[in-house]
């Protein structure tokens, strides 16, 4: 049987870090906006490369099976 019990020091907070998290919102935004834009942005890149240098210049969803 696995026992859930914590110790005595965290015993009723919600936080292991306090009352402040660890890293504000604004940082929690740019990580996932700016990571998903980033990631994105690098896609479309691969993909305009592929296509240029590829010779082919139709892309169909068959590419990507």
């Amino acid at each position: 049987m696995i026992s859930h019990s914590q110790p005595e020091k965290y015993s009723g907070l919600e936080s292991f870090f306090g009352d402040e998290p660890p890293l504000s919102k604004a940082v929690g935004y740019f990580v996932v906006v700016g990571f998903g834009a980033a990631f994105s942005i690098f896609t479309t890149i691969l993909v305009y490369v592929d296509k240029k240098y590829s010779g082919s210049n139709v892309i169909t969803s068959e590419k990507f099976k």
